[in-house]
């Protein structure tokens, strides 16, 4: 054009600056920058705006909010550019406050606007922030069409706020699928994986089909349930329907083998994908540190690098949770201090957490407080409660008070660390603080945690708790049980009594012992399901170590393996052995 001595107007060059956007090509993004800034043509709202679009697709804020600023005639589609370039690159915080800039210069907001920004106090889950957004759209008078439900049922949801999301859905007089995968979403983020699949029927009767997002989120509830049955099911309706297994659908597949224990087919769908993001290598080197197989989730991650793909932070939480579990201290330890110093990455308090859990677990007790007191930090929940698990596991009582205590500064309406002390003290034989500590927690209101495990038979799941959920073959089961735990006890198998909390005889302390509901659901898989096949179970609380010591022995004895996933890691029972190597 400007060869034939023709000019690019301002339309040409805005058209131009949002390709570049969509090109992601920031080089050339900038040299548009500068020659329009040399013609005085970036103070104009519509050149402006483009310019703010552009850095915003890329990635780069400070550079979108230099071209914002530097906007004379701001409006409401230049605020709106600058809040979703913000809040599309991890900077909530300044979205927000960009809108309320907005709203101080009197500019209204339009249903774009409100749905970024309902975004951006979903990231940031600041419900009362998306409540007054929520009066504000009311207040304008905008009728709340899809684009704005589809938001505010996004924004609730991650607030935790079911009913709330649940009641938008329901007035709703259109849903698109982009509706009934946010109100799947919302149920999976408060661990109502069953409702997932309830409303994924209603959507199908409803004649709307699903997308790569919907399958996410139903491949996600899979893995939750550790459902590895229909998340096969699911995987071969996504080769039917054609969809790509890169991007979100490719790590959800993956993420849903690792959690059911099929590592063998996590890793073919990690070979199949061509684009290996930080989050797929994320996904794959978790999937090898759950399995307690570090060292491998080490070559991963320095195989990772050997293909120029950068860590994040959400890297080396992967890899730090690895050496955790495999008990590499030392390599540990090397890449934390590899993230600060090579990638410039400032730690979180979930990486100090993964360190604590580190050196907790390798008996490092005195390292493991010493690293919550030095950190700049302030220790959370999470760290003091990794420091308390390792004081359980190595019997010092007078650390892990302390350590309770912290959880309970952090956390005061959490049960579990009354539980744990108290299981410390009762494992000493000291009956009256447990006791003591135990009323204590009453006195609050808190409760403990039932125990609960999930067993898929069939395709189908089924719930147990301790003492319940068998019915129809209970005395069967507790028949099995029974001759199970004989077997295993000629097998050197001796009940971990000092775990029951109540002062009661020997035999009662082993009944209860006997009727956790990993071992109900054992039962109950054992009797319904083939000969040789694995039994996969889910359990929402960490399993205790004479549950675990007992499925060594029954893997054993009854020649099948058995996968479990609790609250900590995933547990492969075969043949006496666990794959955890007992570091719990």
């Amino acid at each position: 054009m400007e060869r034939g001595e023709v000019q690019p107007n301002v339309f040409t060059l805005v058209s131009i600056v949002g390709a570049l956007g969509q090109l992601m090509d920031l080089l050339q993004g900038r040299a548009i920058h500068t020659r329009l800034c040399k013609e005085e043509l970036h103070t104009c709202s519509v050149v402006g705006t483009a310019l703010v679009n552009m850095y915003g697709k890329c990635g780069s804020v400070d550079e979108a909010l230099l071209a914002f600023h530097q906007i004379h005639d701001r409006d409401v589609v230049s605020w709106t550019a600058i809040i979703n370039a913000c809040a599309q690159n991890g900077q909530a915080d300044v979205a927000l406050e960009m809108y309320h800039m907005m709203l101080m210069d009197h500019v209204e907001p339009n249903i774009f606007t409100f749905s970024a920004i309902l975004s951006t106090c979903a990231e940031l889950k600041l419900l009362s922030e998306g409540q007054i957004v929520h009066s504000q759209i009311v207040k304008y008078g905008f009728l709340i069409g899809l684009p704005l439900a589809n938001a505010l049922i996004y924004m609730y949801g991650k607030c935790g706020c079911l009913l709330e999301a649940d009641n938008v859905f329901k007035q709703m007089q259109q849903r698109d699928v982009v509706t009934w995968t946010t109100m799947m979403a919302a149920f999976l983020e408060e661990g109502d994986e069953m409702e997932v699949f309830v409303l994924l029927d209603e959507m199908k009767k409803e004649g709307i089909k699903v997308d790569d997002a919907t399958y996410a989120v139903i491949l996600k509830a899979c893995a939750a349930m550790s459902l590895l049955g229909q998340g096969r099911f699911y995987h071969a309706s996504i080769i039917d329907g054609g969809f790509s297994i890169d991007g979100i659908v490719g790590t959800a597949l993956l993420e849903m083998y690792s959690n059911c224990g099929a590592l063998e087919e996590a890793c073919r769908v990690f070979d199949c994908m061509n684009d290996h993001d930080p989050s797929v290598w994320h996904s794959i080197i978790i999937a090898f540190a759950d399995e307690g197989d570090g060292k491998k989730a080490v070559q991963l991650f320095e195989q990772m690098k050997t293909e120029n793909v950068a860590p994040t932070s959400r890297t080396f939480v992967g890899i730090l949770s690895g050496c955790s579990h495999a008990g590499l201290v030392r390599e540990g330890c090397f890449y934390f201090e590899t993230m600060r110093q090579d990638y410039g990455i400032t730690p979180t308090q979930e990486h100090y957490g993964c360190m604590v859990d580190l050196l907790g677990r390798a008996a490092h007790l005195d390292a493991a407080e010493d690293f919550i007191e030095g950190s700049p930090l302030p220790p959370n929940g999470c760290m003091w409660s990794a420091l308390l698990g390792a004081c359980q596991k190595y019997g010092d009582v007078v650390r892990g008070k302390r350590a309770a205590n912290g959880v309970i500064m952090c956390e005061p309406h959490n049960a579990a660390p009354y539980i744990l002390l108290s299981r410390m003290y009762s494992s000493e034989g000291k009956f009256n603080e447990a006791q003591t500590l135990l009323q204590a927690m009453a006195k609050l209101g808190l409760k403990k945690k039932p125990g609960r495990t999930l067993i898929e038979v069939n395709n189908t799941c089924y719930h147990f708790l301790a003492n319940e959920g068998l019915l129809e073959d209970k005395d069967a089961a507790l028949d099995l049980l029974e001759n199970l735990t004989n077997q295993a006890k000629e097998r050197g198998y001796a009940p971990n009594t000092r775990l029951v909390l109540d002062d009661v005889s020997e035999e009662v302390k082993q009944h209860i012992l006997s009727h956790h509901s990993e071992r109900m659901a054992l039962a109950f898989g054992l009797l319904n399901s083939s000969p040789g096949t694995p039994l996969r179970m889910v359990k929402n609380l960490r399993i205790c170590l004479d549950c675990h010591n007992f499925m060594k022995h029954i893997s054993e004895i009854i020649g099948r393996e058995i996968v479990m996933r609790d609250l900590n890691r995933l547990h492969h029972f075969k043949d006496g052995i666990c794959s955890c190597s007992d570091y719990l």
